[in-house]
């Protein structure tokens, strides 16, 4: 478990809390997106319509390049052990992407074989640590390591379950890089959500005391300063501001 921090893209972002009709209409797409409801004119599936417009729009945006022709796409499983038929969106994610041309291939490789309580109907005290979700991931091995890997769910809110799907494939895979990808991010505080398309590369960090996990907000710290050649958002619950996003048509996912 020596993985400390986690560099992670995002497209969209929601605000759980919030009145205005834009903090609505960001928890109707984020509602959409876990369902992966048809939408649209003419209407397909929410994860077709993400990966269409994230094919059209990336370019000039802090995710311009996050994704290569090398980069395969590992989908993290739901909180729950899979059963037949179930719906499995981050898996979703990944295909529409493929398909749209981003990123190389699909990798199933990470398997969830305990359950774990979700984050999305729990408390923030009472979320599972990333210790929990690190002991109920199993990795099949491929028959060579990748050169790099986006890890890719719909929804993050303080990179738990990305982080603990990071260090189980870490462990697997040593030399290959490795990064976190979610269609949506949480911006808590209603006053600084200012659009859902908002493309922003950011960085999940855990201090040395946290690899433990003994803390209940996963993210302990803002990143100090960002690497050469990249745009990395300072990220923290309730922190102030990212250092980059953009915005794009605020309402133009609406």
């Amino acid at each position: 478990m020596s993985r400390s921090e986690l560099a992670y893209g995002a497209f969209l972002a929601y605000c759980p809390r919030g009145d205005d009709e834009l903090h609505k209409a960001s928890r109707r797409w984020r509602d959409a997106l876990k369902n992966d409801a048809i939408v649209g004119n003419p209407p397909k599936a929410m994860t077709r319509l993400v990966a269409d417009r994230m094919c059209a729009s990336l370019a000039g945006t802090a995710l311009e390049g996050f994704f290569t022709s090398r980069t395969v796409i590992v989908p993290v499983p739901g909180s729950s052990v899979p059963q037949p038929n179930q719906l499995w969106v981050p898996k979703r994610i990944a295909e529409a992407l493929v398909e749209a041309g981003i990123g190389a291939n699909v990798w199933c490789c990470l398997n969830r074989v305990k359950r774990v309580r979700k984050s999305s109907n729990s408390a923030p005290a009472d979320r599972p640590r990333a210790l929990e979700h690190l002991e109920s991931f199993t990795v099949e091995l491929g028959l060579h390591a990748p050169d790099e890997i986006v890890l890719v769910d719909d929804v993050v809110t303080r990179g738990a379950t990305l982080m603990a799907a990071a260090m189980k494939l870490d462990a697997r895979y040593p030399k290959t890089r490795i990064r976190g990808f979610a269609v949506m991010r949480a911006v808590s505080e209603p006053a600084e959500f200012v659009a859902i398309r908002s493309p922003v590369v950011a960085r999940f960090v855990w201090p040395s005391q946290a690899i433990a996990f003994d803390d209940p907000e996963g993210i302990a710290r803002i990143v100090a300063s960002p690497p050469a050649n990249s745009s990395v958002a300072s990220v923290k619950p309730r922190a102030r501001s990212l250092a980059r996003t953009d915005s794009g048509e605020s309402r133009s996912l609406e």
